[in-house]
C-alpha cells in the first residue's frame, strides 16, 4: 500500500459521512488504471449512487448493479484478509462498513484494535450466535480501544443482561449511536438500567421470554421508569410477545421514559397474565413519535380503530401492523377516514380474497396520498397487476413471496 493510498484511506476513516472522499479515492484508482482498481472505483460510484437512490431497489427487487461488481473482484480487494472473513464483510458507499467475524470469542479485536487497509473503515460490528462468549470475553471487549471505532453494535447470540451492560459502561463508545441485541436477553432490566453511552439514539431488545429460576426475564414498570437509558434515545424497538408486563408497556406508551423516541416498536401480546388490551394504543402519548410498528395476533381491526382514535396520531409518518390481518372494512376505514392525516407510509396485511382489495386499489384515490403503501396478496393477474402499476407506480408495494410480487417486479424490470 502506497503512501497516498494510506493518506486517502485515513481521510475516509476520519469522515465517514462525507462521500467526497470516497469519490477522491474512486479518482485515484482510475489513475492507476488496473482492471481491479477501475472496477474499484466504478464500485464506489454506484453504491454512492444506490445510498442516495434507493427507490428504484425497493419496488424491482433486481440484483443491484454494484453487487455484481463485488462478487467478481471481492477477493481481490480483500487479499489482506483470511480467505474464510472475506464473505462476512459488508460493504456500504464502496467501502467496508460491517465486519462479522468468523473466529470465536475475542480473536477478532486485534481487526479491530489496528486496523489496515480495507478495515480502517468498520463503523458495525456484529458479534455472531454460537461463538462461545462467556462473561468475560464481554469484559474484554469492553476494554478494547477499538470499541472507540464503532456506531453499532450488533449481538446475535443469547446473551446475559449483565454482559451487555458491562460493554455499554466501557469508556471507549464514544461513537455509539446503535445497540441491537437479537438473540434473546435473559435479565433484560440490566440493560435498561446500564449507564447510557452518551450518543446512544437506537435500541433493539430481545428479553427473554422463558421463566429460568434465578432469573427476571421479564421488563416491569420499576425498569422502564428508572432508565436513563430509554431518555435519550429516537429508536427503540422490543422484540418478543409476553415478555414485559401491561404497566410496563403503558409506561412506554404514556411517553415520560421516551421523550426524543420517534421510532418505536413493540409487541403486544394476547392471552395469558400478560395479556394486553390493544385500546393502549388509542391512549399513546409521545409527543415526537412518526414510525409505529406492532406486531400483534389479535385482532387487528380493533386495533387500527385505536390508532385513528388517538388524537396524537395525527403526527404519524408510518404505521405497520404484523402478524395479524387486516380487514378490507378496517383497511379502507384506516385509509379513507384520514384519521392519520400525516401518513405517508403503510405496511399491513389483508385477509380475504385478492379481488376486493384489488377492486378497493383501483377505485379509492385516499391510498395516493401514501408515499409507500405495502399490503399483503396472495394471487393477482397480470392484468391487475399492470393496472395497480399504471395507478400507483413505486408507491405500491407487495409483500414478497406473492403471485403480484413477481407481476410486479417483471413489470418494473420492463
Amino acid at each position: 500500500m502506497t503512501s497516498d493510498q494510506e493518506s486517502l484511506l485515513a481521510t475516509i476513516a476520519a469522515r465517514p459521512d462525507d462521500d467526497l472522499p470516497r469519490l477522491v479515492y474512486a479518482d485515484w484508482l482510475d489513475e492507476r488504471g488496473a482492471n481491479a482498481d477501475v472496477a474499484r472505483a466504478a464500485f464506489i460510484r454506484e453504491q454512492i449512487r444506490e445510498w442516495r437512490n434507493p427507490e428504484p431497489w425497493e419496488l424491482s427487487q433486481a440484483p443491484r448493479p454494484s453487487a455484481a461488481i463485488a462478487e467478481q473482484y471481492r477477493d481481490t480487494w480483500l487479499a489482506a484478509l483470511p480467505e474464510k472473513q472475506r464473505p462476512w464483510v459488508q460493504f456500504e458507499r464502496g467501502f467496508v462498513e460491517t465486519l462479522r467475524p468468523v473466529k470465536v470469542r475475542t480473536g477478532f479485536l486485534p481487526l479491530l484494535e489496528k486496523p489496515a487497509g480495507e478495515l480502517a473503515t468498520v463503523r458495525r460490528l456484529v458479534i455472531p450466535g454460537g461463538n462461545g462468549m462467556r462473561g468475560a470475553d464481554y469484559a474484554r471487549i469492553a476494554a478494547s480501544p477499538g470499541l472507540a471505532r464503532l456506531r453499532e453494535l450488533v449481538t446475535e447470540d443469547n446473551v446475559q443482561g449483565p454482559a451487555v451492560a458491562v460493554i455499554l459502561a466501557s469508556p471507549h463508545l464514544t461513537q455509539l449511536e446503535s445497540l441491537r441485541c437479537l438473540g434473546q436477553v435473559y435479565n433484560p432490566w440490566a440493560v435498561l438500567a446500564a449507564p447510557p453511552p452518551a450518543p446512544l439514539r437506537r435500541l433493539t431488545l430481545t428479553p427473554c421470554g422463558w421463566t429460568v429460576v434465578g432469573m427476571r426475564n421479564g421488563i416491569e414498570l420499576d425498569d422502564i421508569e428508572r432508565s436513563t437509558l430509554l431518555r435519550g434515545l429516537a429508536e427503540l424497538e422490543l422484540r418478543g410477545q409476553g415478555t414485559y408486563m401491561p404497566d410496563a408497556l403503558g409506561a412506554i406508551c404514556r411517553g415520560a421514559c421516551l421523550p426524543q423516541v420517534e421510532r418505536l416498536a413493540f409487541a403486544l401480546a394476547t392471552g395469558g397474565p400478560e395479556n394486553i388490551d390493544p385500546r393502549i394504543i388509542g391512549r399513546m402519548d409521545l409527543p415526537r413519535l412518526r414510525h409505529l410498528t406492532v406486531y400483534y395476533n389479535g385482532d387487528a381491526d380493533r386495533l387500527a380503530d385505536a390508532l385513528a382514535s388517538n388524537p396524537r396520531a395525527d403526527r404519524l409518518e408510518g404505521f405497520a401492523l404484523n402478524n395479524s390481518p387486516l380487514s378490507l372494512d378496517a383497511l379502507s376505514r384506516f385509509v379513507d377516514s384520514y384519521a392519520l392525516p400525516g401518513l405517508k407510509r403503510l405496511d399491513v396485511q389483508v385477509r380475504g380474497t385478492p379481488k376486493p382489495l384489488c377492486n378497493y386499489l383501483l377505485a379509492s384515490d385516499a391510498p395516493l396520498r401514501l408515499d409507500k403503501l405495502f399490503v399483503g396478496w396472495r394471487r393477482f393477474n397480470n392484468r391487475c397487476g399492470r393496472r395497480l402499476k399504471a395507478k400507483y407506480g413505486p408507491r405500491l408495494q407487495p409483500h414478497t413471496d406473492s403471485q403480484l410480487d413477481a407481476t410486479l417486479r417483471r413489470l418494473g424490470r420492463a
